[in-house]
């Protein structure tokens, strides 16, 4: 029970803190894995469509 209301909070103040910061981080670091992934192991043109 004392659990319960921690976690609901952490997960608010998680969101809000990593709203603002994660889009504008998500987006690049999310583009940046995929082009690596693409040069060093191109994925099969059958799982990638």
């Amino acid at each position: 029970m004392s659990l319960e209301p921690p976690k609901p909070e952490m997960k608010s103040a998680t969101r809000v803190s990593g709203g603002p910061a994660t889009p504008r981080k998500g987006p690049a670091k999310f583009k940046q894995r995929q082009t690596r992934q693409f040069k060093s192991k191109p994925p099969k043109k059958g799982v990638q469509g």
